[in-house]
């Protein structure tokens, strides 16, 4: 990991299996990062961080509530201060699979986010506002069943 001025500008995929967020590091900006692929088995956020804190094996922005990264076995905290699953965040966990629900509060949910899964069923709570493109590309031979809260007015 590589941080500058208080922002994690590098991390090493090939190395950093566990990633630890230190109290200092007050950014996340890795241009070109796409996650781990699913090789991430841990997030931690050190005590004291002002910006970020881990929850359920996810890496957290505290400001906008955006879910960054998640590791192995990782749920996205159904406490309301998930609003939005960044680019990538679930991309290739192979534990991504069967029903995934997203809870309530979660309002966006960015580009390949839930790339590379085999989830069966996914259901979208009323929260849920927007959807970017190619959200949840699967494999081809793969169409999964997305059932939308009755209430989402969008």
């Amino acid at each position: 990991m590589k941080i500058e001025n208080n922002v994690i500008v590098e991390l090493d995929k090939e190395d950093e299996k566990h990633l630890f967020i230190p109290k200092e590091a007050e950014g996340f900006n890795v241009d070109g990062y796409v996650g781990f692929f699913g090789e991430l088995e841990s997030v931690e956020v050190e005590e004291g961080n002002p910006v970020f804190y881990g929850k359920n094996n996810c890496l957290i922005s505290k400001k906008k509530g955006t879910l960054l990264v998640a590791a192995k076995g990782a749920k996205i905290p159904s406490d309301g201060s998930v609003k939005r699953i960044f680019d990538f965040a679930f991309n290739m966990l192979e534990d991504v699979k069967g029903e995934v629900r997203i809870p309530e509060g979660v309002e966006e949910i960015g580009v390949r986010a839930f790339g590379g899964s085999d989830i069966e069923k996914l259901y979208l709570p009323a929260s849920v506002k927007k959807i970017y493109e190619g959200f949840f590309l699967q494999k081809l031979d793969t169409h999964p069943k997305i059932i939308v809260d009755e209430n989402n007015p969008y």
